[in-house]
């Protein structure tokens, strides 16, 4: 990948978390109901902090077990994508 748009590639994901963190909900595709993801995922900072810590330690893979609703898988992707450490 080329250095110069490594950081392009990850703004699809980070526009999702500033949403989720801005709305604090997800819509179910089945039927439009709304889940407030704030009572049951990690904070804005936690995440910014994993994010953080998957750059930090140049990972290449990660394994993320999560029981809500993938907000911290979101940061993790987002510190491979920056780093270029994907596929």
């Amino acid at each position: 990948m080329n250095p110069a748009n490594q950081k392009g590639t990850a703004r699809p994901v980070r526009r999702i978390i500033k949403r989720l963190d801005r709305d604090g909900f997800v819509v179910a595709d089945t039927d439009g109901s709304k889940h407030d993801v704030r009572t049951v995922s990690i904070s804005a900072g936690e995440g910014e902090t994993l994010r953080k810590w998957v750059s930090s330690e140049n990972a290449k893979q990660t394994v993320e077990i999560g029981l809500g609703y993938g907000v911290s898988a979101l940061y993790i992707c987002e510190g491979l994508i920056r780093n270029a450490n994907f596929g």
